[in-house]
């Protein structure tokens, strides 16, 4: 079994995939939605918060919390 850090994949896929000026605004507006973010979901709030900001829209993915996040569509590639 082995993580790979999606973080390293969203650089990979696209070098400039580093926060952009707006970064600040789209953190505020995450977390103006979801107010109760802490703990574990941190991580997942960042990498949510990339993909807004630079337009992707859809996860793959079997973690249930980015289904917290309205902008995403979650795909479950298990279920699908």
């Amino acid at each position: 079994m082995f993580v790979v850090d999606t973080n390293v994949l969203i650089h990979a896929a696209d070098q400039g995939s580093e926060a952009t000026d707006r970064h600040a605004r789209v953190l505020a507006a995450t977390i103006a939605e979801q107010p109760q973010l802490r703990g574990n979901i941190l991580h997942d709030a960042h990498t949510a918060v990339l993909m807004r900001e630079h337009g992707i829209t859809r996860i793959v993915t079997r973690d249930t919390d980015f289904h917290k996040f309205k902008y995403l569509e979650v795909v479950d590639p298990i279920d699908s």
